[in-house]
């Protein structure tokens, strides 16, 4: 019986490094694909030098106030952070459920509400 136990845990063991590498891989290709789509937003349209309108308060889980000027980068300018209760978690979640360009794809503020 504890012959079977050893084996179910290193079973188990092994599976969690194999998740843990894969999350790393996978992890590394989002920053890739993150880096290359800022270095084509900054060129095209020079949102380097942004300041958010709102200061908010941190949350418990929230990213980091620094990930703003990136998320602000990466919407080809929208600031998403002047909503009241919109903190960078909820506008990463939005980015990756309605895609990059905002602009684009809602002509004004309250068809993006609606």
């Amino acid at each position: 019986m504890e012959c079977a136990v050893h084996i179910c845990i290193a079973a188990k063991a092994e599976h969690y490094r194999f998740c843990e590498q894969q999350i790393t891989r996978i992890d590394a290709h989002i920053v890739a694909i993150i880096e290359e789509r800022m270095k084509k937003s900054e060129r095209a349209s020079g949102f380097k030098n942004y300041t958010p309108l709102m200061k908010k308060q941190l949350q418990f889980n929230d990213i980091k106030p620094e990930a703003s000027p990136m998320i602000y980068t990466l919407s080809n300018g929208v600031d998403l952070g002047v909503i009241w209760g919109v903190g960078n978690n909820l506008v990463m979640t939005l980015l990756s459920e309605l895609g990059l360009d905002l602009k684009q794809k809602f002509k004004a503020e309250k068809h993006f509400v609606s």
